[in-house]
């Protein structure tokens, strides 16, 4: 006996009264998807709003979780339900389209269905705005986390160019270096008459001995002491 299809409902009323098909289905949902319902055994999805072209309705199932036995025996019971309808299988999902009339009972039960799509689809919306919301800082700067631990220290760089050569000390220019720049050089004060004198150790200044000769006479050593520094 053939169906009377008014709704989704309808047509998940009908598989229920079927003792096999009962048997078989874990679950019979009608829903805005049209995507069977995951269940511990098999599992049908009926889209609650159809297709319409002119007169006729288009509902979409979709099947779920059946044994290769059990695929073949439902194919048969539910073109034998809902005769003319077409059924094609998917990697282990079969998708049924079943067919009724356009009457003012489908098209109300399409409108109800397309509602609760749009309410759902708000409050799904609503959810995303409050975990949104939620997510946000209030304003106040939080503490200051804890440093994290010190990073692998990282590769050695290349070397870079060599630099200019350094003098060899040999062409050192008297107007480049000062005196106490010299090795063994130490003269923190020099005077007038000064005369840097090896003393075993060092260079140091010191006033040496001149020699003066006078008209008439001979000569006198002097020490450049006797005139002060």
């Amino acid at each position: 006996m053939a169906v009377r299809i008014t709704s989704g409902e309808s047509i998940r009323q009908a598989i229920l009264a079927d003792l096999f098909l009962r048997e078989i289905f874990e679950k019979v949902e009608v829903n805005t998807s049209g995507l069977a319902p995951i269940a511990l055994g098999p599992s049908v999805g009926i889209l609650g709003i159809p297709s319409i072209d002119g007169f006729e309705a288009t509902w979409a199932l979709q099947v779920i979780g059946l044994t290769k036995d059990e695929e073949n025996q439902i194919i048969e019971a539910l073109l034998k339900k809902f005769p003319g309808a077409t059924v094609s299988l998917n990697k282990g999902i079969l998708n049924f389209q079943v067919f009724s009339l356009v009457t003012e009972e489908v098209l109300q039960a399409a409108e109800q269905q397309k509602k609760l799509k749009e309410d759902s689809e708000r409050i799904k919306g609503l959810e995303r705005a409050i975990d949104y919301a939620s997510s946000l800082k209030s304003g106040v700067d939080g503490q200051r986390g804890e440093r994290g631990a010190q990073g692998e220290r990282g590769a050695r760089g290349e070397m870079g160019p060599p630099g200019p050569a350094g003098r060899d000390g040999r062409d050192v220019l008297a107007t480049d270096a000062e005196l106490n720049d010299i090795k063994d050089v130490y003269v923190p004060d020099p005077k007038i008459g000064h005369v840097l004198t090896w003393d075993g150790a060092n260079w140091v200044a010191l006033f040496v001995p001149q020699v003066y000769k006078y008209a008439g006479g001979g000569s006198q050593d002097l020490d450049c002491g006797d005139f002060g520094p």
